[in-house]
């Protein structure tokens, strides 16, 4: 069998390098970017969201069929009111998020100050690790358009507001390193 004889076989250099240049696509290390982002989270503006009792009915009626108690029956509204206002107030969390979004993105792609916006408004920016295509940090996975947008920006660019179903992001693109094929060492 082949495999008995793979540890007797000690390949030359020139041999390796050959099959490394005729195979570099298989070696080829993919174009990676690092990127900075803020994130508005519609949580951390839903606690200041108000819902009046109205909201709340309005929302029963509309929902009452696919609001059910341990029972499987229709639940009544005392029993889901807080949950119909957990609900509500992360919408309106959500659009207070995406207004926030919108407003750092205007003034960030006027003023050309990421870091500055950030720091004066109390705002975190997340930095990730290099990543390819194929690798997307979790948390952008379920963004529609991610890459093809991220991947074209040029450093310091920054992007239009993406969002998924909990938040907002701003991103601006770090550093990028082009894809190459690794020196034979």
């Amino acid at each position: 069998s082949a495999n008995s004889y793979k540890g007797k076989i000690v390949p030359r250099r020139e041999d390796l390098e050959a099959y490394l240049k005729e195979h570099e696509d298989a070696f080829r290390v993919p174009e990676q970017i690092q990127i900075k982002y803020i994130s508005f989270q519609g949580q951390n503006f839903a606690n200041a969201a108000k819902v009046s009792a109205m909201e709340v009915e309005e929302y029963y009626k509309r929902q009452k069929d696919s609001l059910k108690g341990k029972d499987g029956k229709p639940a009544s509204l005392s029993d889901v009111k807080d949950k119909i206002i957990s609900e509500l107030k992360q919408v309106q969390g959500m659009y207070v998020a995406a207004d926030e979004a919108k407003k750092a993105h205007d003034v960030i792609y006027q003023k050309e100050n990421f870091d500055d916006y950030a720091k004066q408004n109390g705002l975190k920016i997340y930095s990730t690790a290099f990543f390819s295509a194929k690798n997307i940090p979790q948390e952008f996975k379920q963004i529609k358009d991610f890459n093809s947008t991220v991947f074209s920006l040029q450093a310091n660019e920054i992007s239009p507001v993406f969002s998924d179903d909990k938040s907002y992001y701003l991103i601006m693109l770090a550093a990028k390193k082009p894809s190459y094929v690794p020196g034979f060492n």
